[in-house]
């Protein structure tokens, strides 16, 4: 028995980086092949990513939402634009990592 690869590759200009990937071991389609026992391996482009953020829907927490990737909880897939729940999005805020008041998000000393 012999193992045939099948490979699609396409040109990096005409296509999107697949995000994940199905791989299946299937009989070859003919059937004077297939009575060899000889065996392909298929590789299924898969994107599953509805938003393109490059986090795949099986474990993207926000499938239609991007990921904003500031340094902030990246890997769950959920955009934050108020990092630190201060009411201040990230956006306007000097600290977005640090809460604190308006106007800038700052925390501020005590006197």
């Amino acid at each position: 028995m012999k193992l045939v690869v099948v490979a699609f590759l396409a040109a990096a200009a005409c296509a999107p980086e697949p995000k994940a990937s199905h791989v299946e071991v299937a009989p070859l389609p003919s059937p004077e092949k297939a009575s060899t026992g000889d065996l392909r391996l298929v590789v299924h482009e898969q994107s599953g990513d509805r938003d393109g953020d490059g986090i795949v829907d099986a474990i993207d927490k926000c499938p239609d939402e991007p990921e904003d990737f500031d340094g902030f909880e990246d890997d769950d897939g959920c955009p934050d634009p108020d990092n630190d729940h201060d009411g201040i999005p990230d956006v306007q805020d000097k600290c977005p990592n640090i809460a604190g008041p308006p106007p800038d998000g700052c925390p501020k000393s005590r006197p």
